[in-house]
């Protein structure tokens, strides 16, 4: 007796869905906004990078780490929500927790931030991510270029920028944010993990 399934039929709901990406309109209300402004003032920002080698010609932004304590508990409890209610409905990944920080990011014209093509799944602690989730803070009238896009299916598709919006997708995507050419664009960025893909 063969040790692999032949019947395929119960994978077929999610088989579409691999290369595609979910959002949800007005994840974060105005409200919500609001508090993660007054949060975040005065906190310091530095220059983005995931290898403590800064290539600003790859990547160009300011970021800082949103902790997970009492004060921003809310935040992580919305997106992990809506972390979940996107996988649900399209992946079935096997997730169960958030063992990185919410990263928040600026994308400023006067250095065109931009985040070249990349990947959310890598080695260490990246390799058990299985979901990427980017909540567009900035209103799209407030910058130019800035676009979140992702490579998938030999086609490139950009994301809605409407402000609130919570995109989630698999963090195997090919992805990227255009350089800002005007105004500033600020996002979130969290990732949810679970076992090795298998």
């Amino acid at each position: 007796m063969s040790q692999f399934d032949t019947d395929q039929t119960k994978f077929i709901k999610y088989s579409n869905n691999l290369n595609n990406f979910y959002y949800f309109r007005g994840g974060l209300t105005s409200d919500d906004i609001a508090k993660l402004d007054a949060q975040l003032e005065g906190v310091a920002l530095h220059e983005g990078n995931t290898s403590g080698v800064v290539n600003k010609s790859y990547r160009d932004s300011r970021i800082t780490w949103l902790p997970k304590n009492d004060d921003w508990m809310w935040l992580y409890n919305k997106v992990g929500m809506y972390a979940k209610r996107a996988n649900d409905a399209m992946w079935d990944f096997d997730i169960s927790f958030m063992n990185e920080q919410i990263q928040y990011t600026e994308y400023d014209e006067s250095y065109q931030g931009k985040y070249d093509w990349h990947l959310d799944f890598g080695s260490g602690a990246s390799s058990l991510r299985k979901l990427s989730v980017v909540i567009q803070i900035s209103d799209p009238a407030d910058y130019e270029g800035g676009d979140l896009q992702f490579y998938t299916s030999k086609s490139i598709s950009t994301v809605c920028k409407d402000k609130g919006t919570v995109i989630c997708f698999p963090s195997y995507f090919l992805h990227r944010v255009t350089p800002v050419t005007k105004g500033k664009r600020r996002s979130l960025v969290l990732w949810v993990s679970g076992r090795p893909f298998k």
